[in-house]
């Protein structure tokens, strides 16, 4: 379950990426593995070039852990919150706002 995760955290950061939707380090990726872990960006890594040991494993009940993203505690807070929640692609991207305004995903092809 978890390589399969990571693949999909990996091919959302190509799209992303192809799209032209992430700068420099900005923004993180996390999915819910179970109840209590998930998979985070590990902190200051570059996501247009995203590898699979730079997605790790993180409990709900930490706060903070070392190497996680600085916004990990964001994206705790809403899978604790919303259980139902099973991905956070977070990103700082102004041309992914137009996107949302629509209703409508990029086209890459």
């Amino acid at each position: 379950m978890i390589d399969s995760l990571k693949q999909e955290l990996l091919h959302a950061a190509q799209i992303l990426a192809a799209s032209g939707c992430l700068p420099a380090t900005d923004g993180n990726f996390s999915a819910r593995l179970d109840n209590n872990r998930a998979l985070v960006t590990r902190r200051g890594i570059e996501k247009r070039s995203l590898r699979p040991e730079d997605l790790i494993v993180v409990h709900l009940t930490d706060a903070q852990p070392a190497v996680a993203s600085t916004e990990w505690q964001l994206h705790r807070v809403l899978y604790l919150a919303n259980p139902e929640t099973k991905a956070i692609l977070h990103v700082h991207a102004p041309h992914l706002g137009a996107f949302a305004a629509v209703g409508k995903l990029p086209n890459i092809h």
